[in-house]
């Protein structure tokens, strides 16, 4: 048996031991991404992907829900997927 690390556990580990600034990191992502945000409502909003620096950054109801490797890469088309609800 081996220890899991998990997503909450991994972000305090980097910002508390690593000396990762997360929420500047998120607050400089969130700045950049915004005025694309402001487009895609422009547009007739919906769900969208966003390029960044060859990943795809999969964006539904305004909020990024996953990073896609660049293409080529491993496939992840259930991120694509249609959501209910």
């Amino acid at each position: 048996m081996s220890i899991h690390i998990t997503d909450h556990a991994l972000l305090l580990y980097l910002e508390l031991i690593e000396g990762i600034e997360i929420e500047r990191m998120r607050g400089e992502l969130e700045e950049r991404f915004n005025r694309l945000q402001v487009a895609a409502h422009a547009m007739g909003g919906g769900d969208y992907t966003i390029r960044h620096k060859g990943h795809q950054l999969i964006v539904r109801a305004g909020k990024v829900t996953t990073v896609l490797p660049p293409l080529g890469g491993p496939a992840r088309f259930d991120a694509l997927k249609p959501q209910n609800g």
